[in-house]
């Protein structure tokens, strides 16, 4: 079994009589939709993760999934009263793979109308600073210096359609797997400019320091929520209401500033 990420065993009692009715429920008469059934007879939850893009998802000293979706998805699973199960997934398969029934939800996803086109997404759990990088001898400072240039980001986890709203029309936008197969383009001269979210992008500096890349400007803010299946609407609202619960706690503020670094905003309900 996973080790909890600064989880504190007392703040579990919040979510107890919530999983007392759910139980109930589903044991009565079916009032409880597949998706919350499904997990709550298994006992466990299974969650797609990146584990390649850190502090996201890592691994830690000991071999074992790690960061912030991570976290997350040990929360939710904490209230559920079950287990979590992490699946280790490429970010552009993510979506895929949750449509395909390979994983109940999806850890966090940038909040994009292409991405709620596809899964239902929860209430935010933290936000992003989406932020551009580039070499020295490149006067990017804002989004119209982009203009006729290329730029690489990771695929999904909607990072992607974040970008692409926010870009000039005649910016080209290509899209790598892996940080390696981005930090390749960069050598190979096949972006100008890397995009990513904040916390990613610190790591992916200073893990590729000889890049020689430096952080230019906030392109876009997005705020980040985890993804289910359509038609989930009972674990939708179950998940919202753990959400909830460790949101007024300060358990996700304390992880946004344990592991990403990042005070926790104030952030809306959907």
């Amino acid at each position: 079994m996973l080790r909890p990420i600064g989880l504190h065993k007392r703040r579990a009692l919040l979510a107890a009589p919530l999983m007392t009715a759910l139980l109930g429920s589903a044991r009565a008469d079916g009032g409880v939709d597949d998706g919350l059934r499904r997990i709550l007879q298994r006992r466990e939850l299974h969650v797609l993760v990146s584990l390649g893009v850190p502090p996201f998802g890592d691994l830690d000293a000991m071999g074992e999934p790690a960061g912030f979706d991570v976290a997350t998805g040990q929360i939710l699973a904490e209230g559920l009263g079950v287990r979590p199960v992490f699946h280790d997934v490429l970010p552009s398969q993510r979506l895929a793979r949750l449509r395909a029934g390979q994983g109940d939800v999806t850890a966090n996803i940038t909040v994009t109308a292409e991405d709620a086109r596809q899964v239902l997404l929860t209430s935010p759990v933290t936000r992003a600073d989406i932020v551009l990088a580039s070499l020295v001898r490149h006067t990017l400072r804002r989004p119209i210096d982009l203009q006729g240039h290329t730029v690489g980001v990771l695929g999904g986890a909607g990072l992607e359609g974040a970008v692409g709203e926010t870009l000039p029309r005649d910016t080209q936008m290509l899209v790598y797997d892996t940080r390696r197969d981005l930090a390749a383009a960069v050598e190979q001269g096949a972006i100008e400019a890397v995009i990513l979210r904040r916390p990613v992008m610190w790591r992916f500096l200073a893990d590729f320091p000889r890049l020689g890349l430096t952080q230019r400007f906030i392109l876009t803010r997005r705020l980040m929520s985890v993804g289910l299946r359509f038609g989930e609407h009972d674990l939708l609202r179950t998940l919202n209401s753990l959400i909830f619960l460790a949101r007024t706690s300060g358990r996700l503020a304390a992880l946004s500033e344990v592991i990403l670094a990042t005070p926790q905003p104030d952030l809306p309900s959907f």
